[in-house]
């Protein structure tokens, strides 16, 4: 039987996907986990096939779950289903070793199916993440897919408002070399300072004003 673990912070929509899936194939056997340190627990105590990081899973934590995730030995299958209104980069989501993109306004069926795949050892991406790869690989201004993962994760940190000693203490690195990643993170998207930033993220929708995602 095939385990998946579903994780997001959100109680109702984990529920949801877990009754979902169940529903689409009966040889699964689907848990749900809130947290990243409810994700390692589980992870020690059980193999799964496949891991479903559902946004609103914390938008701050996809990254450093991805990364947690990869760092185990036979690490499981990744499914990535983020908001429209979260930070999300396909390219990055690929170069991190995630196996399915979807978009978190996907049919039931679809994501029934990407599920299958993946488990299959089949990639999948559907198709408004397949425009926006398109989109960062083709078009001369995606400097972001150029980012490295660290400087990639500063950058989503940077322009959600946290402080240089705020994402040390994140990331577990000092201030000064929050400091570096800064400039170089600036250099290569061609910005100035954090407004800079900032307008960069919500010009490749990257990250989605309070006015536009109506919050």
């Amino acid at each position: 039987m095939d385990r998946i673990l579903v994780m997001t912070g959100q109680h109702l929509l984990g529920e949801g996907l877990v009754y979902l899936l169940n529903a689409g194939n009966p040889g699964y056997e689907v848990s749900y986990c809130s947290s990243l340190e409810e994700l390692s627990a589980a992870m020690i105590h059980a193999e799964f096939q496949a891991i479903l990081l559902a946004e609103p899973t914390d938008g701050l934590l996809i990254l450093s779950t991805i990364k947690r995730i990869r760092s185990i030995d036979n690490p499981p299958r990744i499914i990535v289903l983020p908001r429209r209104d979260t930070f999300s980069s396909p390219a990055h989501l690929c170069r991190l070793g995630v196996h399915a993109v979807l978009h978190f306004d996907c049919s039931p069926q679809e994501l029934q199916h990407a599920v299958a795949s993946t488990i299959e050892g089949r990639t999948y991406m559907s198709s408004t993440a397949r425009q926006q790869l398109a989109a960062e690989l083709c078009e001369n201004d995606h400097f972001h897919i150029k980012l490295s993962y660290r400087e990639f994760e500063i950058f989503s940190l940077l322009i959600r408002g946290y402080s240089i000693e705020q994402i040390a203490r994140w990331v577990s690195i000092s201030k000064k070399a929050v400091s570096t990643h800064k400039t170089a993170i600036q250099t290569c998207l061609h910005t100035h300072g954090l407004s800079g930033m900032v307008i960069y993220a919500l010009k490749h929708r990257l990250l989605i004003s309070q006015e536009q995602s109506g919050i």
